[in-house]
């Protein structure tokens, strides 16, 4: 939804009031990457237009870049041109004052690998991103990047592991609320469930 995309931008960023309507644009402008209904263009678009505005605001820069390399990745189905963006600004961000940015950064990039097949990558990506987000006390984002970590165990058959990893970004994504990624855990612990030939959970999560 539009609110938790903005929620997990604006968790990442600073909150001095001069700031705060650039961030919470950005944040917008994040969500609206699931609105299929709206071209990836006009998101760009006002992405450089928020960049423009800003020159001397790193963060700015940061997240503009961020977002973009996120649409590239969902609207425009090129994981190798997103990677691309991704690989380049977590380099940057990696040792810089924004370690909750460069952590949304490497949780995409764990997506971009999964879906170009570097498993191993994406393991490790995801692995990185939790962490920071446990330590920056980021729930939702916390919950999302266990749930896509889920998927990938489910992906390489470590099944158990899978299993887990989705039960808790399910208790995770309940306990604040994240009704839209609950769901999705659901569907994915169904899932899990029938590579186990647990057939009776998985007819109860499929309900």
């Amino acid at each position: 939804s539009f609110r938790d995309g903005a929620i997990a931008l604006l968790d990442a960023s600073s909150d001095a009031p001069k700031r705060v309507c650039d961030r919470v644009q950005l944040g917008l402008a994040y969500a609206r990457r699931a609105q299929s209904s709206e071209k990836p263009e006009h998101i760009l678009v006002d992405l450089s237009n928020l960049s423009t505005a800003a020159p001397d605001d790193s963060e700015v820069q940061f997240i503009a870049r961020l977002i973009e390399a996120v649409v590239v990745l969902v609207r425009r189905d090129d994981a190798a041109a997103s990677l691309c963006l991704l690989e380049r600004l977590e380099v940057e961000l990696r040792f810089g004052p924004y370690t909750a940015l460069y952590g949304l950064a490497r949780r995409w990039v764990g997506l971009a690998y999964s879906l170009l097949g570097m498993h191993g990558k994406a393991d490790a990506a995801y692995h990185d991103a939790i962490s920071i987000f446990r330590r920056y006390e980021m729930p939702f984002a916390y919950a999302t990047a266990l749930n896509d970590l889920g998927v990938l165990k489910r992906k390489i058959g470590q099944l158990p592991l899978a299993k887990a990893m989705l039960r808790e970004a399910l208790r995770r994504c309940e306990s604040i609320g994240a009704t839209r990624n609950a769901a999705l855990a659901v569907v994915n612990l169904g899932i899990v469930a029938e590579f186990m030939g647990e057939w009776a959970d998985a007819a109860k999560y499929y309900e």
